[in-house]
């Protein structure tokens, strides 16, 4: 192990890096899962009393299965503060008889009067706070020791995360003979302790490791249920009493249940919004100011209708979550009806969605699993599949919802034992980071329909620094069959992610929107059939994806699952950024860049974490300004008609300049100011119908308005014509 590496003070993304020198790859490599390791025969096993029937003399012993209390306390380098720090963690041990799989994660405690206090053993499963995180470790092999039945030495290796960039380093592998000895006060096993030295691979002791069992469980977290009046918890699948116990209990996670407030009050007309959910989350949840790093805190909300999606929703994810703490909160809605006239549903079709407790319950688990850090899955009909998947998989010798398999599939099954803390915890890494277990998915398991392509075409291809990146693509069948392919290609339908590669070398990636509902809409694509869209980028995960000048390679990829298949393909395109012309070009820029909310502010057209005074500034700048006349004038213009300055000002900067909109956005800028032209005229016919017949001095010039708004009309459809 190394030295702690710094982090930046929220645990999140670093979003503007101005250090000289390539940025590692921040997806490259994320750790894999540990395997399963064979054990040798056993006799005894530690903690239990279990004697062998081979009436061996010298029983051996073996790890028990369940969570380990885990410290490693380094040699210390500096002799003026020996014991300045140390690492706890836990070690989870998934123990299948003749084999064990074995995984951990190690955070950082240095010796002061303000550290945290030790955790009890007798507490269970121990929870440390988020920004203290330091290691994944990866069992890579368990071995008796020669000439005792006391010890056994096991193999790691140790990824050190750096959470200012998401990335990961595999400081290689370090091995420790681990000998039995009587555990300290406090623990629920005296038998389940075990300390050794642990060896580098250059075979030098860098300290000591101990262990001590603490729990049956490998995990322990809290979901906590609020609801909207009229809405229905999810508690159970209905008469088999299967309930959030019997989904996580298998998968070593003790899971405890919170029903906490059944008065969230309603919002006006019933729907809502992303932002809204993560608003109520936040006011109704337990309240306590180390929420999440003392305990693993879910939420889920339980509403009428989502705006989003029909059923549910992990609405907390990077573009769209206000606090920038991930995977906090999901959302279900029980007012959705299945259509009468979708055959799948079977007998289902015309029935209220919270009336039906197994799919009702399935959906929730299937958003909380989005929390927890986990993909669509569609290998099985289990819990990580969608309803519309599943349902159209249904036969007559197995209808829909009989055809649901109550349990995560094998390869969700491992992740949620042995995926590193900060991809399961509550405000750990966003949603979206790769993760990697055989044999999910490499690239080259995901099969690229025959006769599908993928056209990447830039809006403009060279740009100028802190401008957004805009991107229109085009997927095209050229098969001679209809090819079924995602009814949404946008970065909301959440089948559409990519990367960006800069000069040299490194990656960032850009994730889905909305990627986390449960519906992954497919259509079928027939011959010479194509469908269109765009994507304005400016961040992803880890930081401003055009932080500097330079030569950069667009890549957009779309994923989607198909009756179990993965399927997918990528196309890319190359642009140039071009430096800054101005010191307030690159002030405006910097502005821009530096704020890692500029995504969500244009996504959500709201000022989000001060970037909507960002935009504006960079609107304002001349040569920044077309390309962001329409994301700034959006935001204004939403609204009803207003003669303020900042309304007329937007609709000025679209008259006035060549705007840089992609082709949706091109169709949202015509949609915007034709209901602007159509309340002036509104406007207009209310003053000349007024008792008076005549205009007042201070009435509204809403005929300039009008006039503006049609004139930014003629100039967009101008743009669009070149």
């Amino acid at each position: 192990m190394t030295a702690p590496s710094p982090r930046s003070p929220t645990g999140g993304a670093a979003a503007y890096r101005t250090d000289a020198g390539p940025l590692p790859n921040p997806q490259g490599p994320p750790p894999q899962l540990p395997d399963e390791l064979p054990l040798a025969a056993r006799g005894h096993r530690a903690g239990r009393g279990d004697a062998s029937d081979s009436g061996s003399s010298a029983p051996t012993r073996a790890l028990r299965g369940g969570c380990y209390l885990l410290r490693y306390t380094p040699l210390q380098t500096s002799p003026t503060r020996p014991g300045a720090i140390h690492y706890l963690g836990t070690l989870r041990v998934e123990d299948a008889g003749s084999t064990v799989t074995i995984s951990g994660d190690l955070y950082l405690r240095h010796v002061s009067a303000g550290a945290p206090a030790e955790p009890d053993p007798a507490g269970g499963v121990p929870v440390f706070p988020r920004g203290d995180y330091r290691y994944y470790v990866r069992a890579t092999e368990v071995s008796g020791s020669p000439g005792t039945q006391e010890s056994l030495t096991v193999t790691f290796e140790l990824f050190r995360f750096d959470a200012a960039i998401t990335a990961w380093t595999n400081e290689g592998a370090s091995a420790v003979r681990l000998s039995w000895t009587t555990a300290p006060p406090g623990y629920p096993s005296g038998a389940d302790y075990l300390t050794g030295d642990l060896v580098n691979s250059a075979g030098s002791v860098t300290g000591t490791l101990s262990l001590g069992w603490v729990s049956s469980f490998l995990r322990r977290a809290t979901l906590e249920i609020d609801r909207v009046p009229g809405a229905v918890a999810p508690r159970t699948n209905g008469p088999d009493g299967y309930g959030w116990k019997e989904v996580f209990e298998p998968v070593g996670w003790d899971l405890a249940v919170l029903e906490s407030d059944d008065t969230v009050v309603e919002k006006s007309g019933g729907s809502w919004s992303d932002a809204e959910m993560h608003t109520a989350m936040l006011e109704y949840r337990e309240r306590r100011e180390d929420l999440l790093d003392s305990e693993w805190h879910y939420h889920l909300l339980c509403v009428r209708r989502v705006d989003e999606t029909e059923r549910g929703i992990m609405y907390d994810s990077a573009a769209v979550d206000v606090n920038s703490t991930a995977r906090e909160g999901v959302g279900i809605a029980c007012d959705w009806v299945y259509d009468t006239d979708e055959p799948s549903w079977g007998d289902l079709r015309g029935k209220r969605f919270g009336d039906d407790a197994p799919t009702y319950f399935r959906t929730a688990v299937h958003e909380v699993g989005h929390a927890l850090g986990l993909y669509h899955n569609a290998s099985d009909n289990g819990f990580m599949n969608t309803t519309d998947v599943i349902a159209r998989r249904a036969h007559a010798g197995r209808p829909f919802p009989q055809n649901i398999r109550w349990g995560f599939h094998p390869d969700d099954q491992k992740r949620l034992r042995h995926m590193p803390d900060v991809w399961v915890r509550p405000g750990g890494i966003q949603f979206g980071e790769d993760y990697s277990v055989a044999p999910i998915a490499a690239d080259d398991l995901v099969e690229r329909p025959a006769g599908l392509r993928l056209s990447v075409c830039p809006v403009q291809t060279l740009f100028p620094l802190g401008a957004p990146a805009r991107v229109d693509y085009t997927l095209v069948n050229e098969h001679a069959a209809p090819v079924l392919v995602p009814a949404s290609l946008g970065l909301r339908g959440g089948a559409v992610r990519g990367q960006v590669i800069d000069p040299a070398g490194t990656v960032r990636t850009f994730l889905p929107l909305v990627p986390c509902v449960d519906k992954q809409p497919l259509r079928l694509l027939e011959r010479g059939e194509r469908v269109s869209h765009s994507a304005t980028i400016t961040h992803g995960p880890q930081g401003a994806l055009f932080p500097g000048s330079g030569l950069y390679r667009i890549v957009i990829e779309v994923q989607w699952d198909d009756a179990g298949a993965t399927r997918g393909l990528s196309g890319s395109a190359t642009v140039l950024v071009s430096a800054s012309t101005s010191p307030e070009q690159e002030q405006a820029a910097y502005e821009v860049m530096s704020n890692p909310d500029t995504m969500l502010a244009i996504a959500a057209s709201a000022d989000v974490g001060g970037a909507g005074e960002a935009i504006e500034r960079a609107a304002s700048d001349p040569t920044l300004g077309p390309h962001y006349a329409w994301l700034d004038a959006k935001r204004t213009l939403r609204g009803g008609g207003t003669t303020e300055e900042p309304y007329r000002r937007a609709l000025e900067r679209l008259a006035d300049g060549d705007v840089v909109v992609s082709s949706a956005e091109r169709r949202r800028v015509i949609e915007t100011l034709d209901r602007v032209e159509a309340q002036s005229r509104v406007h207009e016919e209310t003053l000349r119908q007024s008792e008076e017949g005549t205009r007042a001095e201070d009435a509204p010039d809403t005929g300039s308005l009008r006039e503006l708004a049609q004139a930014a009309r003629r100039r967009i459809d101008e743009t669009g014509r070149r």
